[in-house]
């Protein structure tokens, strides 16, 4: 499940236009609970009906059954929709997005990139698209200046700080036990996708974006640099790439920091070390972070590439999390594989070149059934003649200028293994058979009375 599964599952209207697609919100979800994935609302009728337009000229028969859908449901206005044309069913859709503030999640196709501002809240509309940046490129010159961060920690001399616990000395009210308190904050990539999976099992808040909360509301005071701060944090903690690379860092990071400095950050395991490296951060990123940020250079170009990825991956459909090493490698082993040859199917026009069997002589055939076993010879002489055919006997006394047997007559002859037998036919009244089974005596009777007539 990607970043937008949980918007998808809870949509109460999905539509789709040219570029993106736009799953509408109910009316619980805040715009503040949208932080990952881009989104807007409606203050105006006349937008939200432009924007409903929109869709409405790429599918016209799909947006308006979701929005009759949508009214029907979901409306508070009491919508008589059976009595409302196609443009009051806009106007109507128009004035509960604005009424109520739905928030409505973008999901931008692939290659488009959702740009709604210079922030990184994307609020408001109309929005513009562009061109997909070049995301592998940010994750290479990020992983550089972590490489550079490790190296100046092998370098420096063993009493003096590294970067990352000089930028935490800027945090308020930092102590040693504050990492052992954000125990999900640096988890590895598995660990909070069981965690994001579990909590939207339990329909409850994940205690990852709880810990963010903590350190937005201990960094920032200002409502929109709160939100800015848990945005920034909610997409990099949440994409598997980007901790991937984070905890590659910590594990050098943590090899090469000494035992005094380990106590002093708290620190034991390789997911302190991720979260520590997340709080110097978002450190960097506040106003706490101006009076430290030139003894950190290292740290603070980590910073700045981080906070540009964060804002173009969630402005850009969800990537493969798997590493570029991972995917080459896959590549190569496909590559490898050899391509199954499908075998053609025979050709119905084409000649056998086979040679037909000549046929047997018949004194082939006598050696042929000499060579016969005796039980084979027995099963072949024991074999029943065939059964008598009444239609070649009728064609046969035709031919032959023989009067041709009647068809009633036919009916009672009586076919043996033997020969054809004919039943004899009654002379008088009296030797009429009026058995059940005989279901012809009366014409046999009929028959009797005509000749006793003509004699």
């Amino acid at each position: 499940m990607d970043r937008f599964s949980p918007y998808f599952l809870g949509n109460i209207l999905q539509l789709e236009d040219h570029f993106c697609r736009y799953y509408v919100q109910d009316v619980h979800r805040s715009q503040e609970e949208s932080l990952d994935v881009p989104h807007m609302w409606f203050f105006d009728e006349e937008m939200a009906e432009q924007w409903l337009e929109q869709c409405v000229e790429y599918e016209s028969c799909d947006t308006m059954r979701a929005l009759r859908d949508f009214l029907w449901y979901h409306g508070t206005e009491g919508w008589q929709l059976h009595r409302m044309y196609d443009d009051a069913v806009l106007r109507a859709a128009a004035l509960e997005l604005v009424l109520h503030s739905l928030t409505v999640v973008i999901r931008p196709g692939f290659g488009a990139v959702v740009e709604s501002g210079s922030d990184l809240l994307g609020c408001g509309y109309p929005f513009s698209l562009s061109s997909e940046p070049d995301s592998d490129a940010r994750f290479t010159r990020m992983a550089r200046h972590l490489n550079a961060l490790v190296n100046h920690q092998k370098r420096r001399q063993a009493t003096a700080p590294g970067q990352i616990a000089t930028a935490l000395d800027a945090y308020p009210g930092f102590h040693s036990g504050l990492i052992r308190q954000l125990p999900d904050l640096g988890g590895s990539p598995q660990r909070l996708a069981a965690i994001r999976y579990t909590a939207r099992l339990q329909n409850r808040p994940s205690p990852v974006a709880q810990q963010i909360d903590t350190v937005a509301a201990a960094l920032h005071l200002d409502r929109e640099m709160r939100l800015a701060c848990r945005t920034m944090l909610t997409i990099s903690v949440n994409d598997p790439e980007v901790m991937t690379l984070i905890h590659e860092f910590a594990a050098d990071h943590l090899a090469a920091t000494g035992e005094q400095e380990r106590r002093q950050l708290g620190i034991a395991t390789t997911e302190d070390m991720a979260t520590a490296f997340i709080l110097a951060v978002a450190v960097l990123c506040s106003n706490h972070g101006a009076a430290v940020a030139g003894q950190v250079a290292i740290l603070a170009k980590a910073a700045e590439q981080l906070h540009r990825l964060a804002k173009d991956l969630k402005s850009i459909e969800p990537r493969d999390w798997r590493s570029a090493k991972s995917r080459q490698a896959e590549t190569e082993r496909a590559r490898q594989q050899p391509t199954p040859q499908r075998t053609p199917p025979p050709d119905p026009f084409q000649q056998d070149d086979r040679a037909e069997a000549a046929p047997l002589s018949p004194a082939a055939e006598e050696q042929n059934a000499s060579q016969q076993t005796p039980r084979e010879h027995t099963a072949a002489a024991q074999e029943p003649p065939p059964p008598h055919d009444l239609m070649m006997e009728l064609y046969a006394s035709e031919e032959e200028g023989e009067e041709p047997l009647n068809i009633t007559d036919a009916g009672h002859l009586l076919v043996g293994p033997e020969q054809l037998q004919e039943k004899t036919t009654p002379e008088r009244l009296d030797q009429v058979d009026i058995s059940p089974g005989n279901y012809k005596f009366a014409q046999e009777a009929r028959k009797v009375e005509n000749r006793q007539l003509k004699s």
